[in-house]
């Protein structure tokens, strides 16, 4: 497919699960319904809440949420990037994996993404304000994945901000689009994640397709918002804005990625061998 129509949806998640899946469903139904093929939650869409709670509200494949959400991708014919999840680890009693399940039009996973880099925010007081280890258990593996003819790499929110991890994913293949659901902090992301997502994309002359949480959370934490599709030269084709719940949607081309890079031919200029 040399375009497709692409939505990056932004969610007010909190500590009510079913709520959190049903608004899920419903605002993934409006984007399909404005003719997105491939649509995107944001990280941990199914619960926002105490660390301690995480594990009673988590899934693994298998489980009834993972069906549903197969399904919904079936049913509406769509690729469904469905943000992040807290997946349950056999491995731990407490911990969770903080993991991005992509399903295919057929309703099968077709990719599983467990975040790598866990979120760390201290206060002025040095005293942490995010500590994801608490909660979640860090993923070992970089996944990129072929859909539609377009090859696709997924990052979690935090990961946006270590170049290496994207150098790496395109030195495995020349990715033509990045996927990040996130939950940037509302004092972070007002500083850095606009800045940060042009970057990725100018970087590798990709597309970013990037869905954040928005709004007040239970904790009385905030989140940025401004989910957000970034295309290879580094232009914001669309973005939400900030507190409430919106859908950003555009249409990406291949033309595009292959007009940036005859401009820029950084994967021929890159002299790897030098500073790998």
């Amino acid at each position: 497919m040399e375009e497709l129509k692409v939505a990056a949806i932004s969610m007010n998640s909190g500590i009510d699960k079913a709520e959190n899946v049903a608004k899920a469903i419903e605002m993934v139904k409006q984007a399909a319904s404005q003719g997105a093929d491939w649509i995107q939650l944001p990280e941990v869409f199914t619960y926002i809440g105490p660390y301690s709670r995480l594990h009673q509200n988590s899934d693994g494949e298998g489980d009834e949420l993972i069906e549903t959400l197969g399904q919904l991708s079936k049913s509406l014919g769509i690729i469904l990037f469905a943000g992040s999840i807290p997946e349950t680890s056999h491995t731990s009693d407490n911990k969770v994996y903080n993991t991005s399940f992509v399903f295919n039009r057929d309703g099968s996973v077709i990719g599983k993404y467990r975040k790598i880099h866990l979120f760390n925010l201290i206060g002025d007081d040095q005293k942490p304000i995010y500590q994801e280890s608490s909660g979640f258990l860090a993923g070992d593996s970089l996944v990129s994945i072929d859909i539609d003819g377009w090859q696709v790499a997924l990052a979690t929110c935090y990961d946006l901000r270590f170049p290496e991890l994207f150098l790496k994913l395109t030195q495995r293949a020349k990715v033509d689009i990045f996927s990040l659901p996130s939950a940037f902090t509302y004092e972070t992301g007002n500083a850095h994640w606009e800045i940060l997502l042009r970057s990725r994309a100018i970087e590798s002359l990709s597309y970013v397709f990037a869905a954040n949480q928005c709004g007040w959370k239970a904790d009385r934490k905030r989140c940025y918002g401004h989910s957000m599709i970034v295309d290879p030269w580094g232009s914001i084709l669309d973005e939400t804005g900030s507190d409430e719940p919106a859908i950003a949607i555009t249409t990406i081309k291949k033309s595009e990625i292959k007009k940036a890079r005859s401009k820029l031919p950084i994967y021929h200029d890159r002299e790897s061998a030098v500073y790998s």
